[in-house]
């Protein structure tokens, strides 16, 4: 049972573990930006075409059911824009990280120097 909290302690002070507490945070407070910017821009423009909110519009009542149409194509069009901004900072993020691959990897040293060269110029030199 030591040996587990070890380990667990090991994983939660481990910088991913920390990174990944930060990005919730910022996740959380990204997802109210999206709800605002959903329920208070987006969905009053398309509602202007129905006469009403797009959650309050399109209900249904089926035997003292409401089903909330509205309020679900408002959930869709959540997920869509948090998965886009998502899918944005992934790519860019994984730019980076090849950009930053592809520079450590032009660094060369020189056969008669141990000076870091830029590996085109030495092929330009040969």
């Amino acid at each position: 049972m030591k040996k587990f909290f070890a380990e667990f302690k090991e994983f939660a002070l481990k910088g991913n573990a920390l990174s990944m507490a930060v990005g919730i945070v910022i996740g959380a407070a990204f997802t109210a930006i999206v709800s605002s910017l959903v329920g208070d821009i987006i969905s009053p423009i398309l509602g202007i075409f129905g006469g009403d909110d797009l959650s309050n519009i399109l209900i249904w009542n089926i035997n003292g059911a409401e089903i909330k149409f509205g309020a679900f194509l408002t959930a869709i069009i959540h997920f869509i824009f948090i998965a886009f901004v998502l899918f944005l900072m992934i790519k860019f993020i994984a730019k980076m990280l090849v950009t930053g691959k592809n520079t450590s990897n032009n660094i060369t040293t020189k056969d008669d120097t141990d000076t870091p060269t830029d590996k085109a110029a030495v092929e330009e030199k040969e």
